[in-house]
């Protein structure tokens, strides 16, 4: 294992090769959600374009080399780690054989030179030297046997974990195309790859719900109108290079759940005679296991040659709707050709060595896309409709300056419209609704990243409230359209647990924790100042100044200013404690950061120190400029001295402390004996 540094990350290389003594597996998963009806109808919804690899494989290193695997993995913590597609890999001459765009590693057989790629390949490299894939991602497990004092063994367990800039993606393929189904822009391809024929195991399914009501014996059933679904599960083979690129690239097209055409692999009837070409009559021992309608794949050797679909059947002969060609009965498989798609969206490969693989396939028929309904529409009711992703906006404004942030769970940075949304580790639970306003809510969860309005609200150094807006989006491709509100609130509770960050926004805010009625009977103004009530303009009321000396961070968070200036009008008298409750601004649009004024000193021809409640964020720099606005605490005399604007005074300065017609009333309590 080597130490490196890549794109200016620290990393770590693991070139021990597979000992080949076992297979190496490959496991490839897509992000996809599947909702099924009682019906069998289906909505299968991508939620990333790109696969995410899993491989577990067994190296057996000696010498200086078991030793450096150990040292690696005893330092190892959570560094990235990259390890090649070990079976793909490619001498420099045949590089054009690796179908696929994504991270690559270029090295010598002795691994004496090396280097890491992604598009700008090293010029270094001859033609018999060898370049591989490569993953992304970290080790699951760190565990080394020793099968002797210099020899040991290792089980790698790893999986991907890299930006999609790194990950994996098989070049371009062409399909070949089956049957056409009303509804399909185009017609679903047929399974790619040939079959190891040992086990072909088949079932059919049908969903009921059966409730036990009472003792009886015999439950209660609820079937809903529904075709039994086949399922099938067949062993895939691969010979080359090119048959896993095509193989990896048709589970990247179909995984997500995208139907594609498959035979069941054992035969549906065993043909009597050959079929001439131009002939739609298929002569078949017995027509019991074929059905009018049923569509047909005509198979030899490695795979699918030609299909048909039965029309009517008379006897023993089976009437196609077209002539699939010549097909010679000894060597000849028909099989039932079904409408299908992946069980999960997962793939699984066992390299048994090179590029020669086997893989596990499991597919379920889709009886309601031969034909959808009539309110059913493929792609956008049922079937593999748009990828969708999630993208939220955290708003806040300051004064007049509305900032945004927008981020994105997607696995890249998304454009919707003229803005740009970036990639961020989150996610947001459901949306909890009542008939109470105040308890509509939801959850989201977040990586912590320094500055963002979330990290902000979690330290207490928010300039504002902040807003939250969560949308879906169809994708495609870096692009998001068709937008959809799903919650918009603001954020009122922040947890922090390790690197990560949980906030609760609520849809009405703080509006339902606001004091009523919000004009009360009291001695002090309840106008707030610079509001519409109070009618002061809090531009008039604008001072600047220099920072002359920031100090440092921390406590007493004081800032010495110098060439205190009036924005309109002159400058009043500055006593101490003149700007208390009051704030001062740092900076400006997104950098702005506006902090309370516990006190400030006198000032002296323009000089002043000010104590604030914590610290700017960012830290103000040297000679840098600073707004100041006063405070007020409601009372009438600083209404009328300070601020001259008595005219608006929203308080009732000569009531009485206390309710003169209320008498407390005195009671001794004291106890005696009787």
């Amino acid at each position: 294992m080597i130490s490196t540094t890549f794109a200016g990350q620290s990393v770590l290389l693991l070139n021990d090769a597979p000992d080949w003594g076992s297979p190496v597996g490959a496991t490839f998963d897509l992000v996809s959600q599947f909702e099924e009806g009682l019906t069998g109808r289906e909505a299968r919804r991508p939620h990333a374009a790109t696969m995410r690899a899993k491989l577990r494989f067994r190296v057996t290193v000696q010498g200086t080399d078991a030793f450096t695997l150990k040292n690696a993995l005893r330092g190892y913590q959570a560094q990235p780690v990259i390890v090649p597609f070990w079976p793909l890999a490619e001498t420099w001459a045949n590089r054009a054989n690796i179908a696929v765009t994504g991270l690559r590693v270029a090295y010598k057989a002795d691994w004496s030179t090396w280097e890491l790629y992604t598009t700008v390949e090293p010029g270094w490299v001859l033609a018999g030297d060898m370049v591989a894939p490569a993953f992304w991602g970290r080790l699951e497990d760190r565990e080394m046997l020793w099968l002797n004092a210099t020899v040991a063994q290792f089980d790698v367990d790893f999986t991907e974990t890299g930006p999609t800039t790194y990950a994996l993606i098989p070049g371009s393929q062409t399909f070949q195309g089956g049957p056409n189904l009303a509804g399909y822009a185009s017609n679903p391809r047929l399974w790619p790859t040939a079959l190891d024929w040992r086990d072909v195991p088949e079932s059919f399914s049908v969903r009921i719900i059966r409730e036990q009501l009472g003792f009886g014996r015999t439950p209660f059933e609820t079937i809903y109108p529904q075709t039994n679904a086949r399922e099938a599960q067949f062993r895939t083979v691969t010979q080359s290079s090119a048959e896993c690129w095509k193989l990896l690239r048709f589970f990247a097209d179909h995984g997500a759940g995208k139907p594609f055409w498959t035979p069941t692999w054992h035969s549906a009837a065993v043909m009597a005679a050959d079929l001439a070409a131009g002939s739609s009559a298929l002569s078949v021992q017995s027509a019991a296991g074929i059905q009018a309608g049923d569509y047909l794949a005509f198979i030899q050797g490695t795979g699918i040659q030609a299909f048909s679909r039965s029309s009517t059947i008379v006897g023993t002969t089976v009437n196609l709707n077209s002539a699939p060609g010549a097909f010679a009965a000894a060597d000849t498989v028909v099989a039932t050709l079904v409408l299908a798609r992946l069980d999960k969206p997962r793939i699984g490969l066992e390299f048994i060595m090179g590029s020669v693989a086997q893989g596990a396939v499991s597919v379920v028929e889709l009886p309601p896309e031969y034909s959808p309904a009539a309110d059913e529409t493929i792609g956008t009711t049922i079937g593999l409709l748009t990828t969708r992703g999630y993208i939220y906006e955290l708003a806040q404004t300051i004064g007049a300056t509305t900032t945004t942030t927008r981020l994105t769970s997607y696995e890249s940075d998304l454009t919707v419209g003229a803005n740009t949304y970036t990639a961020r580790r989150m996610d947001h639970g459901a949306v909890k609704q009542s008939l109470f306003l105040d308890r509509d809510e939801i959850e989201v969860r977040s990586e912590i990243i320094a500055g963002d309005p979330l990290a902000r609200l979690a330290t207490a150094q928010a300039e504002a409230p902040v807003r939250l807006t969560i949308s879906s989006v169809d994708v495609s491709g870096a692009t998001g359209s068709n937008a959809t509100v799903l919650f918009t609130g603001d954020i009122i509770g922040l947890a922090v647990r390790g690197s990560r960050l949980t906030a609760k926004a609520v849809s009405a805010g703080t509006v339902f924790d606001r004091i009523y009625p919000r004009f009360r009977m009291q001695v002090g103004c309840n106008h707030a100042l610079f509001s519409p009530g109070c009618g002061l303009a809090s531009a008039a009321w604008q001072f600047t100044a220099t920072l002359s000396n920031p100090g440092t961070i921390g406590y007493p968070f004081t800032f010495d200013l110098t060439g205190l200036a009036r924005t309109i009008g002159t400058v009043p008298t500055i006593t101490a404690g003149w700007f208390a409750g009051g704030w001062a601004e740092f900076g400006s649009g997104a950098s702005l950061s506006r902090r309370a004024i516990i006190d400030n000193t006198a000032a002296a021809a323009g000089a002043l120190t000010i104590t604030l409640a914590r610290d700017p964020s960012p830290f103000p720099t040297p000679f840098s400029a600073v707004k100041l606005y006063p405070g007020c605490n409601g009372a009438k005399a600083t209404c009328v001295d300070k601020f001259a604007n008595y005219v608006n005074f929203g308080g009732h300065p000569f009531m009485p402390a206390t309710n003169p017609s209320l008498v407390k009333v005195s009671q001794n309590i004291g106890g005696g004996k009787k």
